[in-house]
């Protein structure tokens, strides 16, 4: 049971949905787990602002973005726009983000919030592992893909988590997660990537981290991942390679230092 006293939100990053987006009863369900649902229209040229306005949900909040950021800077957007004009309290708000196609089910939606007010970690991050009883339906190229991106980045000695590219991720709201949301993203699909790498420049430790299992996902017709350039997404990877490369040795050093003294 949520406490009065603690606010959720949900970020839905929405570029050209208007034939993806969830219907308006699926968003009433997260709506009933006491979620505030904030929309990011990222300078969509389709019907989605007339698509959003017709769900006319009772928590319903809409941020319209006149030029197109990116699902990673729509997100953040979302984030400092919450934090700005929302009544934010510190430590007792959650602000999470899902993809706007019902991918991820209402249920587990409501899971993550539970499990990021209930422990003591900073984030929650879904992972769509394929476990005995659940029902996750993804494309085998795709997980091939994904495993081997992160098996190559994983070689820097970074820690990095099984599944960071799952779109749905709760965060508990803190001045860190803010102070790492100052600057744009440079990545456009690897920015949890990035923002774990902000956290650990910033403050010389990693983001407090857990990953929970999906009971279900189902993949969706439309995905943009394979849309964009290999070349771009090719130099990303070797950029963030290096970055985590550059972290991972500053840990081993003052690991190295701590147990000389």
């Amino acid at each position: 049971m949520t406490d009065s006293s603690t606010k959720r939100f949900l970020i839905v990053p929405c570029f050209n949905e208007a034939n993806r987006l969830a219907p308006a009863e699926y968003w009433q369900q997260i709506e009933d787990y006491c979620v505030i649902l904030v929309f990011v229209n990222d300078a969509s040229t389709d019907s989605t602002a007339a698509t959003i306005h017709s769900m006319n949900l009772k928590s319903q909040r809409t941020i319209t973005i006149e030029n197109n950021l990116g699902k990673a800077n729509a997100i953040r957007e979302g984030f400092l726009r919450i934090v700005r004009s929302m009544d934010i309290e510190y430590n007792e708000s959650y602000i999470g983000f899902v993809d706007a196609d019902m991918a991820f089910s209402a249920q587990d939606i409501k899971r993550m919030f539970d499990l990021a007010e209930e422990g003591q970690h900073e984030a929650v991050f879904a992972s769509r592992v394929k476990l005995s009883g659940r029902n996750i339906n993804r494309k085998r190229i795709r997980h091939i893909v994904g495993r081997g991106i992160m098996a190559f980045l994983s070689c820097s000695g970074f820690v990095i988590p099984y599944d960071s590219q799952a779109g749905l991720k709760v965060f508990r709201c803190t001045p860190k997660l803010m102070k790492c949301l100052e600057d744009q993203f440079e990545t456009r699909w690897f920015f949890e990537l990035e923002l774990l790498l902000r956290f650990t420049r910033n403050f010389r430790g990693f983001l407090d981290v857990w990953e929970e299992p999906l009971l279900f996902w189902n993949e969706t017709k439309g995905s943009k991942l394979f849309t964009m350039s290999s070349v771009s997404i090719l130099f990303q990877l070797v950029s963030l390679f290096f970055q985590f490369f550059r972290v991972a040795r500053w840990k081993t050093k003052k690991e190295s230092n701590v147990s000389l003294t």
